[in-house]
């Protein structure tokens, strides 16, 4: 069973996502986290198929789960969802090798699309000869 990660610091939001995402995909286990020092602590120590991250918290925010993934896991695909997901931040976003974001306020279902295509391993990019799917319209993929 993969373990996929989820860390916000909107409670509601964590709580209806993660509720979103374990019904949409039972063969995960979804696991939650308040801010990046939680969400750090919870990939030293689980194997993780997938982390979502919102950019902007307190204590440790997404830049520092980015570095973090990075260093211990580069492996793992890591998407970020946020507000300010201005074009700066998302070439930003690519460079540190995030797999894709999503902007807020976001339906569950461009969610469930990107997360789906990535643990399918299912390219958005037209130029592989894979499924097609094109990406949310405030969604984005890096290459």
């Amino acid at each position: 069973m993969d373990n996929i990660l989820i860390i916000d610091d909107n409670i509601s939001l964590l709580g209806s996502l993660a509720a979103v995402v374990g019904t949409q995909l039972k063969d995960c286990h979804i696991l939650t986290a308040r801010n990046g020092q939680e969400g750090i602590a919870t990939i030293d120590s689980l194997p993780l198929a997938l982390i979502l991250t919102d950019l902007n918290m307190p204590v440790v925010d997404g830049y520092g789960v980015i570095a973090h993934r990075n260093k211990s896991c580069p492996q793992v695909p890591l998407f970020v969802m946020s507000g300010d997901l201005y074009p700066e931040v998302r070439e930003k976003l690519c460079e540190l090798r995030v797999s894709g974001c999503v902007e807020k306020p976001f339906s569950f279902e461009q969610v469930m699309e990107i997360l789906e295509c990535k643990l399918n391993d299912v390219s958005i990019d037209a130029g592989k000869n894979k499924r097609r799917l094109q990406p949310a319209a405030h969604s984005m993929m890096c290459a």
